[in-house]
């Protein structure tokens, strides 16, 4: 399985990023954009960010090694920056070209992340399952004594693990 190159990218990107923005509004050399209202409701986001921050980061250095939890943190981080990206547009009441332009590519490369990882997600479950099932013809076999597992062995025990699985589903 191949990683979610754009997706890994995109998150670690999107950290460096928002680490420097983080640290410029904090120092007071951050220009707010003119779309948006002078006041606390645009530097209130700031603090949430510094939550995310390791979280955009955790989910890119995750992905990258094909961590299952990669996927899960990756769909919370990406959850959080659809969040601000739609409050970030609606705050400037879609004026501004630049930042009109910028935001909605920030949540097109999002979304398309989020899409990315979604995709792979559910074959690399059933994959884990397979393995889980060869793992367990594998120990029943050497508990029993046998020598040498055929390949047809192998497919016969995952059947019946999917029959037992389609069973449990329908009940």
């Amino acid at each position: 399985m191949t990683r979610p190159w754009f997706a890994i990218g995109w998150f670690l990107a999107w950290s460096v990023f928002q680490t420097f923005a983080v640290v410029s509004v904090l120092n007071g050399t951050w220009a707010r954009p003119e779309a948006f209202p002078a006041g606390p409701v645009y530097d209130s986001l700031i603090w949430p960010e510094v939550f995310f921050i390791p979280l955009y980061l955790s989910a890119a250095v995750l992905l990258w090694r094909r961590h299952w939890l990669g996927s899960v943190l990756a769909f919370v981080a990406g959850g959080g920056i659809v969040y601000v990206m739609i409050y970030l547009l609606a705050l400037s009441g879609l004026s501004g070209t630049v930042n009109l332009a910028a935001d909605s590519l920030f949540l097109g490369c999002t979304l398309m992340s989020l899409w990315q990882i979604g995709a792979r997600s559910r074959p690399e479950i059933m994959f884990a399952r397979a393995r889980k099932a060869v793992r367990d013809i594998r120990t029943r076999a050497a508990e029993t004594g046998a020598v040498d597992l055929t390949q047809a062995d192998i497919e016969r025990e995952i059947e019946a693990a999917r029959q037992t699985r389609r069973q449990r589903v329908r009940h």
